[in-house]
């Protein structure tokens, strides 16, 4: 599989996950908010548009799906030269022995605390798969019982032809590598 990186707005990739997402989160009772963490022009990167999609559906779906009640939150931010995208919820969370699930595929959460048990345990694992290919990394923060914070990153590519330089990296790799 190959990276297709175009020129893409992550405004727009955003919004339109939030739009895809309303009547859903609305339906369960939860808030579900979105954050652009750019203007709109330094939004404008090189990247590959459908794959940041399908992580942030799957991450979204995922933590709709395991809040019973409180917001989702989803959205970016730019640390130096890497992006920031994250999922946060306040949903049941994950238990310590279940973090590596990222890795796993074909695995889901053993809880029977969630109603919906359905999909096949393979979004987690694609999602790695595809920030892998796109030179960045994913990685879960979660408290059992107290919800779940999902985040990747990816490398800032910008459109708008900004220089970063070596220092700032480097800088930022430490940031993103605690």
């Amino acid at each position: 599989m190959k990276v297709l990186s175009l020129e893409t707005n992550l405004n727009e990739i955003v919004g339109y996950i939030y739009f895809f997402f309303k009547q859903q989160a609305k339906e369960k009772g939860i808030k579900l908010h979105c954050e652009q963490g750019l203007p709109l022009r330094e939004a404008n990167v090189y990247s590959d548009k459908n794959k940041i999609t399908a992580i942030l559906i799957n991450l979204v779906r995922n933590a709709i799906k395991f809040t019973e009640e409180g917001i989702v939150k989803f959205g970016y931010e730019r640390k130096g030269a890497s992006l920031i995208f994250f999922v946060r919820d306040t949903g049941i969370g994950i238990q310590e022995d279940e973090k590596n699930i990222i890795s796993a595929r074909f695995e889901r959460v053993s809880t029977k605390l969630i109603i919906d048990n359905s999909g096949d345990g393979l979004g987690l694992s694609v999602s790695k798969a595809y920030v892998s290919l796109m030179g960045g990394r994913i990685w879960v923060e979660s408290v059992f019982d107290q919800g779940a914070a999902f985040f990747f990153s990816i490398p800032y590519n910008s459109a708008a032809g900004e220089n970063i330089n070596k220092e700032e990296q480097e800088n930022t790799k430490k940031e993103v590598n605690r």
